[in-house]
């Protein structure tokens, strides 16, 4: 037996251009994928599509909580419309369209409210904190119908001035 290759070697390749123009080097493993799974183009307005969904329910999550979180949940609502958006943009090139319509429109209706509400909460923060303070420090329901009454004043003094 020799040690001799069985077929002669291949010459080394050129560089063909591309359909947008760029270089193919002959290196990429599969056709028509070059660099990966997040190239190819069909995939993409999916996995915005799922990050939409995530960003909207981290938004929806976020926008209870204290005035730090619910910035964070403003911002990622703002995100998840974003994401939704752009999953929206590359529909026509998308295999699984009916997935990814319904997957956008849950996420921008669930980021919807959780920016409406996040927005609310924030414009009336003082509010709404003053409101919560006086739940956790109150024992009895009594207690806590006072502290509604007094969130119900200061907001209607906020909305209606002169009113009250």
């Amino acid at each position: 037996m020799s040690s001799a290759p069985s077929r002669p070697p291949s010459p080394p390749r050129t560089p063909t251009p591309g359909p947008d123009g760029s270089q193919d080097s002959g290196n990429s493993t599969t056709a028509g994928h070059r660099g990966g799974p997040d190239a190819d183009p069909a995939r993409k307005p999916l996995g915005m599509a799922l990050l939409s969904l995530g960003a909207a329910g981290a938004a929806m999550f976020m926008t209870s909580g204290p005035l730090w979180m619910t910035v964070a949940g403003v911002v990622s609502g703002v995100a998840a419309m974003v994401f939704a958006v752009m999953a929206l943009l590359g529909l026509r090139r998308a295999r699984r369209r009916l997935l990814i319509l319904v997957a956008t429109m849950v996420a921008v209706a669930v980021a919807g409210f959780a920016l409406l509400t996040g927005g609310i909460r924030l414009v009336f923060w003082d509010t709404v904190s003053g409101y919560e303070q006086c739940l956790s420090q109150s024992v009895t329901i009594s207690g806590q119908a006072a502290c509604q009454e007094s969130m119900e004043d200061d907001l209607r003094g906020l909305l209606l001035p002169g009113m009250n």
